[in-house]
Order: C-alpha cells, then structure tokens, then sequence
C-alpha cells in the first residue's frame, strides 16, 4: 500500500510540472480515492513521523561529519515544510481568497513581507466582508513599518466582527501590540486584556475598558493585573520606553494592594512567583535575586514560593538546585489553586524592584544593587554542585571526549535560531558572531584545556578543532550536563543572553563579551567584561560612553530597531578584544593580572560615568579594551557632569 502511495504521488507531482499543479493534484486525489485507502489515525500518523525523524537523526550522526551535515539539512527541511504548507490549499476544495491567505502567511514566515500584504489583498478583494484577511494584512503591514495602514486593516476586522474565536483573540493581541507602537497604552491594555479574557473564558468585558476600573471578578482582576505585566513589557521590548513601562507598573501595583485588601491577604511575608520564573533557563537564574534579598533581609518574606509546572520547566535538573530556597509547586492541581496569587501578587521576570531607601528599579538594574551588597558583606555564592552531579558530570565528560583531571572553559554565544529571529527583530543585536571567538578558543586549548560550546541543535556547527566540543550539536546533550558544564567550568564566556547568568550561582568567573542591553552585567568583583560600543551613521564615529550609557539612550539599546530608527547600531567586540580579555582572565585566575596607574584612573573614570547614572554592582571593563577606547572616556572633571 505504501509503494502505491509514493507512485500516486510522484505520477501526480510529474503531470503537474508538465500540465499544471492544479490537475497533478487532481490526479493523486483520483488514484487514491480509487483504491479506497483509508488514512491512518491522527495520533499514529504522528507517532510514526516522530520516529522517522528520530532514525534519520541517528543514521546521519552515524556519518562522518554527520554532526555538521544535521543542521543545513534541518534548515533545508523547515523550508520545505514551509513550501508544501503553502501549497496545502491547493489540495483541498477551498475558496480562492483562502489561498492567497494561505499564501501570504507563508511569505511572512519568510519575511517577504511585502508580497505577503500583497497575497493578502488579493484575498480581501475576493472575500471584503471577510475580517480574516483584514487581519492577516494589518499584522504584515504593522511588520513591514506601515502602523497607521495597519492600524486601518485591524479596525475593519473589528467592524466585521466575523473571524473564530482564535482569530479574535489574535486580532486584539495584534492590535495591542500596534498600540503600543503609536503609544496609545490606555487602548492597548483594553485590547491585551480581552484578548487574556478571550483566551481563559472565551467571552470578552461587555463595555470598553476605562483607565482606573477594577473588575468585580477576582479572576478578571487577576487577568487585568497579567494584562499590565505584558503591555510593560511589549513597551520596554519593542518601545525601549521604561518611563511608559514604571508608570504601568505603578498601575498594577495599585491593582495588587487592591487584590490583597479585597482577599485579605498578607503579600509583605510569603513572596509568590509564577511560572514566568522558569520558562528559560536564564530566568531561573536570576531567583538568585529573591534570595539574596530575603537573606539581606531586606524584605520580611517568610516563605517563597515558585510555580514550576513540570512541562513548561526550562531545567528540572537546576531547579532542584532551588528547592533548598524555595518551596517548589509542582503538582498541577496546586499550582491552579495558587497561580491566581502568584500572577495577582508576585512578580514576573520583567518587573519593578523596590529597594530599602525606597527606590524603584527595573528589576535588571536593580540586581546590581542587590549583587553590590550581597558581596561587600563577604557572602558566598547561593549553589554549588552536589557530590552526585558532579561524579555524574565527570562521567559525561568522558563521553565528550573529556578526559578525568582535565579542566575546560564553557562558552555559549546568542544566534538567532533559538528565538526564530531575522536581522529585523528587536533582539536580534544581542547576537554575535561565533567566528569571532575561534581565536580564543584556540588560544584557551594551547593552554592545555578544552572548549565547551554550549546551546542548541538551531546554531552554525562549529568547524573540527581538536579540543573543541560543540556540545550544541551533541547527542549526549542532557538537563544535567547543561547545569555542570557551567558550574564546573574553569570560567564561562558568554553575552547578554540568559544562559550567562547561570554560572554566578556557582560562584564560577564570567567573561562577557559583546555585552547590550539597558543594565550592565551583574556578576562578582573577579568577572570582567566588554560592552558592544554604539556607532552613530549620522556623525560617522563611535559616541563616548557618556553619550552611549546616557540613560534615554541606554534603554533604547535594548530594542536594536529603536537603535536603528537613531541612526544607531550596536558594534560588536573584534576577535582580538575577546582574545584580549581571555588573556586578562587567565591573569586574575593566576593571581598575576597587572594593572598601572593609568589603568585604575581609566577604570574609575567609567566606573564614575556609570554610577552618575545609577549603574551598580558591574564587573571590572577588560583593561586592554579600555586602553583601546581610552579616547571615549571622560578626559577632565569638566566632561564628567553629562554623569549627573
């Protein structure tokens, strides 16, 4: 049967190329229905795809250079897959406006943005009381930097008011996140929380929202609250905007007290954190924080509490790690009884931290207060390895091609692939160019040790050099192993990704590198690391680091298209900054790092130029970078008053 299966198809597909795809089509459906073969359950289709994938993943791996031949032929399926969805309609008896709407959406996966608005006007002028293709167009429109033609596209599928209810709820999404853009934040919260509405209780709020309503329902004041934490956000991510951003975060923090008095509760002595804490593994990092501000007693919390459902946990194997700070829910019917407290009360990953002089600061700037004093008191790293994970991780090594007593440097360097990101993307700037640190791989095993890169199957294979392991690429790649390689490394190279705040909770040195965002990286007096410097096309030069970590300027940094709009764009460290900052580490583990006097008045002159504007708790800044860019920092007193 499956031999008569594969001749329908490829008999149809040749006619198609020779007289059209619609009648090749035809022809399959014809010889199929024709010998009445029934078509396998959903569940068994899907099992049985699952299991091919996983042979052919074995048998490529088999191969020699199997590891580099799995990733383009990973891209080459995804496209494929991509293709043939497209072309799905034309399998089907549906309208012609559902094609060029199946169409246009594969375009947009593509990033053919403007085809794509094309392919969706085509099916609204086929279908014009139809608000799905009003929809799909605005979102392409709102993609392509056309808002207020977008903002056009989503009203009228407002008006038609006839889309499923899936649609619904994308709609007021998509309009929520358009508002944003052209700052209207009163609509775009509406929007955002009927769209939270639509998708918890399949019924949207009867009368428009107002600004300063509280719901009656403690479900809908639940999911109000959970509409303030997003809209914030999608203002800081998309907007860089933090001003817009605290401003929404006082509003839902008067909805919280309103939330605890109308309940009773006491919010000030148990702290509820909800599953937004371990849905990467970078955010399970930063509980460090929480902890650090219980023992520090700056709050008077008697218990934490984490929400970690077991599916949507980034890494059971660190979180058990937490289970000696916090008291972790795991049981599904728990976790529902207390996700209304946790979301009502407790604070999300991108939230606002109250210190005790009564500051309040976005919670990755805060962490550098927290981290400053943690460390002036002597306080040691919160984790370190159990003496069964680390017999287990020495076995693992092995199986790396590691051998026992040998000691390695973990690196892990953001690409797109694991976020889906296009050079567009607001993100897209953190990433950085593995080639740029072979260099320093290369130095670290001339030194007699190996190199550990670290990530997902998503990134570039990394060409054969004897010593290095792309772990990425890895078939022994496990929860545990991923928590000892950066717990037990010598250091850890990394960037602004999430993964680069692990290694601090073992006390492990950290070098960062081509380092971009709103906050510099927070990490022990031993670490160091190099910012990327901003370029400005318009004045064609590098801005100095008063002008780059100017506060306005500082957070737009954290959106590269707000960047970009600035004539602005991030420029990344050189092979030989990274390779120069190695070098520096190497010295300070050795207890040899050197330092003149010209070197600590360069250091105080940013350390100065950074705490003018509220930066704290920052490692030291690679001493040849800093010699390199010497010119960029402040030379007199006079040029230190744009630090406050």
């Amino acid at each position: 049967m499956q031999t008569y299966h594969l001749a329908a198809l490829l008999l149809g597909l040749a006619f198609a190329f020779l007289v059209g795809l619609r009648l090749g089509v035809r022809l399959v459906h014809h010889l199929l229905r024709a010998h009445e073969i029934p078509a396998p359950p959903l569940d068994l289709r899907l099992l049985r795809r699952a299991n091919v994938k996983r042979l052919l993943v074995e048998l490529i791996l088999v191969l020699p250079f199997g590891h580099r031949l799995l990733y383009p032929l990973r891209l080459a399926y995804a496209k494929v897959k991509l293709f043939l969805q497209a072309c799905n309609p034309l399998f089907r008896n549906l309208t012609k406006a559902e094609d060029y709407l199946r169409l246009g959406d594969m375009l947009m996966r593509e990033g053919l943005l403007d085809f794509a608005v094309e392919q969706f006007g085509q099916a609204i002028d086929l279908a014009p009381c139809s608000g799905k293709g009003y929809l799909y167009r605005g979102r392409a429109l709102h993609q392509v930097g056309r808002p207020k033609d977008a903002y056009k596209d989503f009203q009228m599928a407002l008006a038609l008011n006839n889309g499923t209810h899936d649609e619904k709820r994308l709609l007021h999404a998509s309009l929520s996140s358009l508002l944003v853009e052209l700052q209207e934040i009163d609509q775009a919260l509406f929007h955002f929380y009927t769209h939270l509405l639509l998708l918890r209780t399949g019924q949207a709020d009867g009368p428009r929202f107002r600004p300063g309503a509280v719901p009656q329902s403690a479900e809908k004041l639940q999911t109000l609250i959970e509409a303030h934490d997003s809209l914030a956000e999608d203002v800081i991510n998309f907007q860089g905007d933090f001003e817009a951003a605290l401003s929404i975060y006082a509003r839902k923090q008067q909805l919280q007290r309103h939330f605890a008095e109308t309940f009773r509760l006491d919010d000030a002595r148990v702290l509820y954190l909800p599953d937004d804490w371990v849905r990467n593994i970078g955010h399970m990092a930063l509980l460090d924080f929480w902890v650090k501000m219980k023992h520090l007693r700056w709050r008077r919390w008697e218990q934490l509490i984490l929400l970690a459902p077991t599916n949507a946990t980034a890494n059971r194997a660190y979180l058990n790690y937490w289970k000696r700070h916090f008291t972790v829910v795991t049981d599904p019917y728990l976790i529902r009884a207390l996700a209304p407290f946790a979301s009502a009360l407790g604070n999300r990953v991108a939230s606002v931290l109250r210190l005790p002089d009564g500051q309040e600061k976005y919670f990755c700037e805060g962490m550098g207060v927290i981290q400053e004093q943690w460390e002036a008191q002597g306080n040691k790293p919160l984790l370190e390895l159990t003496e069964a994970d680390r017999q287990r991780g020495v076995e693992d090594l092995a199986r790396l091609g590691v051998p026992e007593g040998a000691w390695f440097v973990c690196l892990h360097v953001r690409s797109p692939g694991f976020h889906k990101e296009g050079e567009g993307q607001h993100q897209a700037h953190r990433n950085a160019n593995i080639h740029s640190y072979l260099p320093a791989m290369r130095h670290i095993i001339a030194r007699g040790g190996y190199v550990i890169r670290l990530g997902d199957s998503s990134m570039e294979p990394l060409p054969p050099v004897p010593g290095l392991i792309d772990y990425a690429h890895s078939p022994f790649k496990s929860a545990a192993l991923d928590v000892y390689l950066c717990a037990a490394c010598r250091f850890f190279i990394g960037v602004a990704s999430g993964l680069s705040h692990l290694p601090t909770t073992f006390g492990v040195p950290c070098v960062l590198t081509n380092w971009v965002s709103n906050a510099f990286p927070v990490y022990s007096s031993r670490d160091l690391f190099i910012p990327k410097l901003t370029w400005s096309d318009a004045e064609n030069r590098l801005l100095t680091f008063a002008e780059a970590l100017e506060p306005e300027l500082r957070k737009l940094s954290y959106c590269g298209l707000k960047l970009l709009e600035r004539d602005l764009r991030a420029v990344d460290n050189t092979p030989e900054e990274i390779l120069e900052l190695i070098e520096e580490m190497f010295e300070i583990l050795a207890g040899a790092a050197q330092y003149d006097a010209a070197d600590e008045r360069m250091q105080a002159a940013f350390r100065r130029v950074a705490l003018g504007y509220g930066l704290v708790g920052f490692s030291r800044l690679g001493r040849a970078f800093t010699r390199k860019y010497a010119h960029l920092l402040p030379r007199d007193r006079a040029d230190l008053h744009l630090a406050g």
